[in-house]
């Protein structure tokens, strides 16, 4: 059977207080990760969208060959956002597992003394709700400024492929971008949810136990 060896309280104190750092150097590195990725993805976005409208107006070239060089670069740029999204979906949730560390180490600088809490950020013995798959979106965050940038290239790949379908056929293409951006939305949207929270019953299950 394991022997796990017990600390004294200085020893624990400062086991805790290393733990602390160090998590807070991986919550500070993972969020700046994360804002690079996005930028990058927004910024090169930015870059294609422009590139497929001037290849699209002011090539000379044949229109089929043209909307088939557009749609191409939309695909891959669609394929590395879904790429990215993935990524910082998987970064929310190490960001939320580095808060939930610090936060229990907070805690437990602060038991049995309740002055203390006042000089914390957050009040860490406030209730502790875990975060619902429906409050991920209406903040503004990075993982839904992703689902909003893939949502918008999918609209340009249906928009680019009806143009190369129908010759010339503008409305049933800017119908077809609408069509596709609600359902990019709405599927990203359930797929993240589907995600946290098949993540928040591992976690229920990994949680300790108290001891009787």
């Amino acid at each position: 059977m394991l022997q796990v060896a017990c600390m004294d309280d200085d020893r624990l104190d400062k086991f805790l207080l290393q733990e602390h750092g160090r998590l807070a150097s991986l919550f500070q590195s993972n969020e700046e990760t994360g804002e690079k990725r996005v930028s990058f993805f927004v910024t090169l976005t930015a870059a294609v969208m422009a590139a497929v409208v001037t290849l699209v107006t002011r090539s000379p070239g044949p229109v089929r060959t043209t909307l088939g060089l557009a749609l191409a670069g939309l695909v891959i740029l669609l394929l590395l956002g879904i790429m990215t999204l993935v990524r910082v979906v998987h970064r929310n949730r190490a960001t939320d597992r580095y808060k939930r560390g610090l936060d229990m180490i907070a805690r437990y600088f602060v038991a049995g003394d309740g002055p203390a809490r006042q000089w914390l950020l957050h009040d860490h013995y406030g209730r502790q709700r875990p975060r619902r798959a429906g409050r991920l979106f209406g903040k503004g965050g990075l993982m839904e400024t992703m689902v909003l940038m893939n949502s918008l290239v999918a609209a340009a790949v249906l928009c680019v492929s009806t143009l190369l379908v129908i010759p010339g056929g503008i409305a049933p293409g800017v119908v077809m971008a609408l069509a596709g951006m609600v359902a990019a939305w709405l599927v990203q949207k359930a797929v993240i949810r589907r995600c946290y929270a098949r993540w928040h019953n591992e976690d229920q299950r990994e949680k300790p136990k108290p001891r009787s």
